[in-house]
């Protein structure tokens, strides 16, 4: 077995998925065991945290065969401008999260029947609880932003960077199924932007979640303030058209990035300029480093 795709447990009525995670692996073996038990192993790039093995990265995965859930997490999608469609299979290609990804779960039984929203804590922090709804990743309880029987939408907590990234949906005592989702330091999701269209050197504003860490480090749910919050991952804004023989690059100008006032914690913002470059139309990227790129999923016409 080879290529991306995902691993599942499916009830014996074929009604409800007690375990699912995706999968990258180049090679795999699959295994059941006496108690009904299956056991998974193969190499993957999706955990970075387990070991590593003649360059490539090792797992060994085991789905025991428990008791159902009424609760099932059947899909988990991106959230990004406009849609959260970014995968619509479900587990896909490169689907990776970052703490402050807003993560979208799809399924059944994650909630009341009506959509209850985003709602403030006694201490003032978006809830973790709605509806008799809860998420936790890794133990961990995470902010939700919507809940509903079949989709609940939350914000991957900050201690989330340091954990495996074992996600579970609660309902009123009925616990799903466990799905692992691959955690990265980055996983930058467009929420909005100001405009797509200016002269060179214009301001545009960028709202951006899935940023990860930040200095100084976030607090789950909480409304982002005036104090400035940078991620820690360094990054830049490319503007790049790839059409014709030589490629037109230029990195804009930063003139703000960090969390987003009175939004909440997780969500970034950032004011750039736009470079001095040709007329045309660019794509644009935000770079983590020298050798990774997020395709923010617009492109920008420069005006003369």
């Amino acid at each position: 077995m080879s290529g991306t795709g995902f691993v599942a447990q499916v009830s014996a009525d074929g009604v409800t998925i007690p375990f699912a995670s995706p999968m990258d692996s180049g090679s795999a073996a699959l295994a059941l065991d006496s108690a009904g038990d299956a056991y998974l192993a193969g190499t993957t790039n999706s955990a970075p945290d387990f070991v590593k093995v003649g360059g490539a990265t090792a797992f060994l995965m085991r789905v025991d065969n428990a008791g159902q859930s009424v609760a099932t997490i059947g899909q988990v999608r991106e959230f990004r401008m406009g849609s959260d469609l970014d995968d619509p299979g479900g587990f896909g290609d490169g689907l990776v999260f970052a703490a402050g990804s807003i993560m979208v779960l799809t399924g059944a039984g994650l909630g009341p029947a009506e959509q209850v929203g985003a709602a403030l804590s006694p201490s003032g922090t978006v809830a973790n609880s709605l509806g008799g709804t809860s998420v936790t990743f890794d133990g961990v309880a995470a902010p939700l932003l919507s809940v509903q029987a079949g989709r609940v939408v939350s914000i991957v907590p900050f201690e989330a960077a340091k954990g495996n990234g074992m996600v579970q949906v609660q309902y009123n005592g009925a616990a799903s199924n466990l799905v692992h989702i691959p955690i990265q330091p980055l996983a930058v999701e467009l929420l909005s932007v100001s405009a797509t269209t200016g002269s060179a050197g214009s301001a545009v504003t960028l709202f951006l979640a899935g940023m990860g860490s930040t200095d100084p480090p976030g607090v789950d749910g909480q409304v982002n303030g005036s104090q400035p919050a940078k991620p820690v991952t360094a990054v830049d804004v490319q503007f790049a058209n790839y059409q014709g023989s030589t490629p037109v690059i230029g990195n804009a100008d930063f003139l703000y990035l960090g969390n987003a006032p009175g939004q909440v914690a997780g969500i970034m913002q950032i004011n750039f300029q736009v470079p001095q470059l040709p007329p045309g139309t660019y794509s644009v990227e935000v770079l983590q480093g020298s050798w990774w790129a997020y395709d923010l999923g617009f492109s920008f016409t420069i005006f003369p």
